[in-house]
This record gives structure tokens, sequence and C-alpha cells, in this order.
């Protein structure tokens, strides 16, 4: 699941929205503190340092596709100060193509305090699918991944 990022209510939301389990990865500051990080591990939640590239969230990333669960993340990499679409990281891109995993974009609104809240799941884009560009280029498909969240979050 790759989905725009505004507010802290996001991976709630999508975690509700979605039918299934979803594993988050979380940036590593939410871990600091014994009790919160039991409650996020608990969730299912893993950290990830945003400032470096981080190996041991990449490794834990995988395991979690090959074993077939779901994973949230949100590919702006950091949340959004002005609810517009801010440029994707290319974590996301890169795990998908790695796994051949299925990416659900997802669009979230209304968790910023503006109107109800709205979860809207687009069409799966499946690694078969996929132009033979964007199957060798994460920059691509980091792009791609944030038009089809765009489309979601019109209207």
């Amino acid at each position: 699941m790759v989905a725009n990022h505004v507010s802290n209510l996001d991976p709630p939301a999508l975690g509700v929205a979605c039918p299934r389990p979803v594993c988050f990865m979380a940036k590593q500051e939410l871990f600091v503190n014994p009790v919160v990080s039991w409650v996020f591990r608990t969730m299912g939640a893993f950290p990830v340092k945003r400032d470096s590239p981080d190996l041991r969230a990449f490794k834990q990333a995988l395991t979690i596709l090959k074993n077939g669960l779901v994973l949230g993340m949100f590919p702006e990499g950091t949340r959004s100060k002005s609810e517009n679409l801010g440029p994707a990281e290319q974590g996301a891109a890169v795990l998908a193509l790695r796994t051949q995993a299925t990416l659900i974009p997802v669009g979230i609104k209304g968790t910023g305090g503006k109107g109800p809240v709205q979860v809207r799941f687009g069409p799966a884009i499946a690694f078969d699918d996929l132009d033979p560009k964007d199957r060798s280029n994460g920059r691509i498909l980091a792009d791609r991944i944030m038009v089809h969240i765009a489309q979601l979050l019109e209207n």
C-alpha cells in the first residue's frame, strides 16, 4: 500500500480501511519511548532511519513482502505540510521491483482536519502489468505511483 501523508492519523486511517493487517514502516523517532515503541511494534510497525539508507528497515520490508503480508508506506517519506503531494522517495518502488509485489495506490483525505476522512484504494498495479522501462527504474516507478495517488485525491 502506497499512500499520501498529511497527518499522523493517516496510518490508523489506512489500517482501519484495509481489510488485512498492515505493517508500517515508521520514522525511528516514534520508537524512542519504550511504551510507545511497544505499542507500534505490537501493531506491526517497524522503525526506519529517514536521514540515510537503512538496510535493517529495507530487509524487514523485504521479509514482510516475501511473506505475503501487507506493507504500508508513504512514498513522500514525511508528512506534507501543505496537503499537496510532495516528490516520492524511491523506497517503495525499489521494494516493489525487488519483490515483484503488487502496488495498491491509496489516496487519504480529511485526516488534516478538513472534511470527513476518506480512504480511496486505486486499482492494483501488478509487476507484470508494468511497462518494461518502469521495471528497471525506481525513480520512474516512484513518480508513476504519485500520479496514481494524485488521481485518487481529485474531487
